[in-house]
C-alpha cells in the first residue's frame, strides 16, 4: 500500500502561494511562496509543485513572463542543496552556485592546471605545443596515486590500533588486592589513548578521501576533453629530442620536475 501524501501535498493545487509560511529568508525573494511550498518540502515535492505553478504562469498560456521567470529561479535554487542552504541561511538567492562536490572538483582542475603550468614553463615548454588534457591527466592520475599511498598506511595504523583496543588488562600474578582497581584504571587511561589516537586517525583520513573524491570528479570531467595544440618542431630539432618531451614532461608533485630532471 502506497504511503500517504502530507495533507500540503494533497492540497497543493487549491492554495494559493501567499498563505505558506516560507521561513527562513523571507526578507528576500519569496523562493517557498512562489512554489506553494514549506521550508521542509523535498526535491520530489519542489519538482511537483514547480510544474504546477509553470504550468500555470507560461507566457504561452497567458501567464506572467516575469513571475514565470521567478518561479524558474525559485525552482533552481531550491533544487540546489549548496544554494538551498544560502538561501535558507541568508536570503540571498544563487541558483547556479556550484554545490560542494562540483566546487571540489573545479578547485581540484584549477590546483592541477597550475601545477601543470608551473612544470611546463619550468621545461621551457609552450601550452600551444603540448597536450594541456594530457598532462593534466597524468598529473591528477600522480595526485590519486600519493593520496592512496597516505591513506593506505593511515588505514594500516587504524587497524593496528583497532586492534590494540581492549587487550590491555592488569596483570593477575603482578596485581594483588586493593592494587587491582589502581591498575584498571590505568587500563582506562590506556583504552581512552587509543580512542584518542582513532579519533585523530580518523581526522587525518577525512581530508585525504575527500580529496581523492575530487580528484576522481576531475578526472570524469576531463574523460571527454581534449586540448587544441599545434605539432610544430623547433627548428634543428631531431626527432629523439622531440619525442622526449612530448613523453617527458609532467607536472611538479612533491619536488618532482617536469620532465624527470
Amino acid at each position: 500500500m502506497a504511503a500517504e501524501r502530507p495533507i500540503w501535498a494533497r492540497l497543493l493545487p487549491y492554495i494559493r502561494p501567499e498563505v505558506l509560511d516560507e521561513g527562513p529568508g523571507s526578507g528576500k525573494m519569496r523562493l517557498y511562496r512562489l512554489l506553494g511550498i514549506p521550508s521542509n518540502a523535498d526535491k520530489p515535492a519542489i519538482q511537483k509543485a514547480y510544474r504546477l505553478r509553470s504550468w500555470e504562469t507560461h507566457p504561452d498560456r497567458g501567464g506572467d513572463a516575469k513571475r514565470f521567470q521567478e518561479i524558474r529561479t525559485a525552482y533552481r535554487t531550491l533544487m540546489n542543496d549548496a544554494a538551498r542552504e544560502l538561501y535558507d541561511k541568508t536570503g540571498e538567492v544563487k541558483p547556479d552556485m556550484p554545490d560542494q562536490r562540483t566546487a571540489g572538483a573545479i578547485g581540484q582542475l584549477s590546483k592541477t592546471f597550475v601545477l601543470v603550468m608551473q612544470a611546463l614553463l619550468k621545461a621551457g615548454m609552450k601550452a600551444s605545443r603540448e597536450d594541456i588534457v594530457k598532462h593534466m591527466r597524468k598529473c591528477l592520475e600522480e595526485q590519486k596515486q600519493n593520496l592512496q599511498k597516505n591513506e593506505a598506511e593511515l588505514l594500516k595504523v587504524k587497524e593496528f590500533v583497532s586492534d590494540c583496543q581492549e587487550r590491555f588488562e592488569p596483570d593477575p600474578d603482578q596485581v594483588k588486592g586493593e592494587e587491582k582497581e589502581a591498575e584498571q584504571d590505568s587500563v582506562n587511561l590506556i583504552e581512552a589513548m587509543l580512542a584518542q589516537r582513532l579519533t585523530e586517525i580518523e581526522g587525518a583520513l577525512a581530508p585525504i578521501q575527500k580529496e581523492l573524491g575530487y580528484i576522481a570528479d576531475a578526472q570524469a570531467f576531463l574523460k571527454k576533453k581534449r586540448f587544441v595544440y599545434v605539432m610544430q618542431m623547433k627548428p634543428h630539432m631531431t626527432a629523439n629530442e622531440w619525442a622526449a618531451i612530448m613523453s617527458g614532461a609532467t607536472c611538479t608533485i612533491q619536488g618532482t620536475n617536469a620532465g624527470g630532471s
